[in-house]
């Protein structure tokens, strides 16, 4: 009796837990645009150090960058921003890696060995419960914001296409000149 008692609570607590993820997904659904706040930013990074996105935004133009091990688009894209990072980097530019993956840096680590992708350890962060992911709007991946020295989106865009790239680096572009 005490065993279906225990069974039966941790059923409700599951179904709640989901149901209540579900409102949250759902009343933020709609990803970030030109214009919005950028949330802040509280994770740890590859070295299990904690991030504050208090730290860097207001300082730096920030690109947010949302993806995963899983994500083959995100695979071919993320050179391509490793790149983008190295022209900027002199120019207070900052690009930031936040990746979904659950397993953290776990998976994360020998992923980014495998492909030879060199991101600075405190540049990837991990949101393995998705909580920042939820506050940009982020529903698929791979999704990317530019945030200016004011805290504010000044592009943002879902998925992989050389456009949005491009977009991308005439925002930075016309940041930089400011």
């Amino acid at each position: 009796m005490k065993i279906r008692k225990i069974v039966i609570s941790v059923l409700t607590i599951v179904l709640f837990l989901s149901v209540y993820s579900c409102l949250i997904v759902e009343a933020k659904n709609t990803i970030l645009k030109k214009g919005d706040k950028a949330p802040k930013i509280l994770l740890y990074d590859l070295q299990n150090k904690f991030f504050k996105s208090g730290n860097v935004f207001n300082k730096k133009i920030v690109v947010v960058n949302f993806w995963a091990t899983y994500c083959k688009p995100c695979e071919k894209e993320t050179p391509e921003l490793i790149k983008m990072a190295k022209e900027y980097k002199d120019k207070d530019v900052v690009i930031l890696f936040v990746s979904l993956d659950k397993e953290g840096s776990k998976k994360v680590s020998p992923f980014l060995k495998e492909h030879k992708f060199e991101i600075p350890s405190e540049d990837v962060l991990l949101d393995i419960y998705k909580i920042t992911a939820q506050k940009y709007g982020v529903t698929k991946l791979p999704s990317l914001f530019v945030v200016d020295k004011n805290g504010k989106i000044t592009y943002s865009c879902v998925g992989y296409k050389k456009s949005n790239l491009e977009n991308v680096n005439r925002t930075l572009e016309e940041l930089t000149k400011k």
